[in-house]
């Protein structure tokens, strides 16, 4: 269990993370305009205007024919200047909100156009999610001092970045539900091809491949290889139905993180869907900043030492803090609370609620097993 030292500095640790995440993405903005630019001029205006369709009520409430020169840098710039706004004032909601529709604004012609560009989801949520994001940074010190309102602002930071990495991960686990549901559910159903058919993946593959001209040697390679690359597609399917819980279980993203880059490698490989941009804005939005800055770290109050002492169910695993507090874990988490320490990256994997209704039936069964041996 968690001291109150262990909370206060992992709800610091989270906020500090969520803050440096916040400034990558802001940071991220502008190269991510100038992409925009680019594709317009190259590729959007060479395209009939007979072709525009917008596909949604509120692309044509708002763009209902590919929007001019003026109109869109206009946009562009507006978000250029909000970007600075946001960078040195970060509590105006205004400049927030401009982002958000802006980044919509300048995006919706691309999907007018028929392209379901699969490389924005994570962009356009982390700016429109960073609307609600609390300001300031936080104070750990004065949290540790007073039970009161400082611990209390602490805490609610927190809580909104546990729900803001949440929020961006939620794609992911409705990605993990729909492709178990495809091979469950609907297989079960409505037997016949799966998306993991070998026919199915060239078919997908072909939807991408005039787009970036490339040949369908690759899938079709991967293909004859279907029940390596098949169980695997699943085994990430299995990992993202719990993404959203990486959210509140920090350490989680040291195998949420790598997965989801893994998931995305292969999609390049096997479905030409190019999710290069989208690799990076997820790095920026999850990584453990706090972790790798060590003036982060010093900033919370230090584990003066830890003990682990026996083994199975009887494990202890106890921290001490600098100011006298103690965290105690039992059991497997006390495997967890150690590995974990030892390397944030390796004892991610445990964090996943997996582990945990695995080791809860163990016990439970060994329990009942013991009791009835003992009756």
């Amino acid at each position: 269990m968690l001291s109150r030292t262990g909370r206060l500095n992992a709800a610091a640790a989270g906020v500090w993370a969520g803050l440096f995440a916040d400034r990558a993405l802001l940071l991220l903005t502008v190269p991510w305009i100038v992409l925009r630019a680019y594709i317009r001029e190259t590729r959007l205006l060479e395209r009939p205007a007979g072709l525009y369709e917008p596909g949604t009520w509120l692309s044509a409430l708002l763009q209902s024919e590919m929007p001019g020169a003026v109109a869109w840098y206009g946009v562009a710039a507006v978000m250029v200047a909000c970007v600075w706004v946001c960078w040195r004032f970060p509590q105006v909601v205004l400049a927030r909100l401009v982002l958000a529709f802006g980044a919509r604004y300048l995006i919706a012609p691309e999907f007018a156009y028929g392209k379901v560009d699969h490389m924005n989801h994570v962009f356009l949520l982390g700016h429109v999610l960073a609307l609600f994001l609390p300001v300031g940074t936080p104070n750990l010190q004065a949290a540790l001092r007073d039970r009161g309102a400082a611990e209390a602002t602490l805490r609610a930071q927190a809580r909104a970045f546990d729900w803001y990495r949440a929020g961006l991960l939620f794609p992911y686990t409705l990605a993990g539900f729909w492709k178990v549901l495809d091979l469950t559910v609907r297989a079960v159903l409505k037997p016949g091809m799966t998306f993991l058919h070998p026919d199915a993946l060239l078919i997908t593959s072909a939807t991408t491949y005039r787009s970036h001209d490339l040949p369908l040697e690759v899938p079709r390679s991967l293909a004859t290889f279907n029940e390596v690359f098949g169980p695997g597609y699943i085994a990430l399917a299995v990992v993202f139905l719990a993404a959203s819980t990486a959210g509140f279980r920090r350490p989680l993203l040291g195998l949420m993180l790598p997965v989801i880059l893994l998931f995305h490698l292969s999609n390049i490989l096997t479905l030409y869907v190019i999710f290069a941009t989208t690799c990076v804005v997820v790095i920026a939005l999850l990584f453990p900043y706090d972790r790798a800055i060590p003036a982060v770290r010093r900033s919370l109050v230090p584990v003066e030492i830890a003990t682990f002492t026996g083994r199975g169910w009887h494990a202890r695993y106890v921290r001490h803090y600098a100011n006298g507090d103690a965290d105690e874990f039992d059991g497997f988490r006390a495997y967890r609370a150690r590995w974990t320490d030892a390397s944030w990256w390796l004892g991610g994997p445990l964090h996943h609620p997996l582990f945990d209704t695995v080791m809860y039936l163990v016990r439970y069964v060994g329990t009942r097993r013991r009791t009835a041996t003992q009756l």
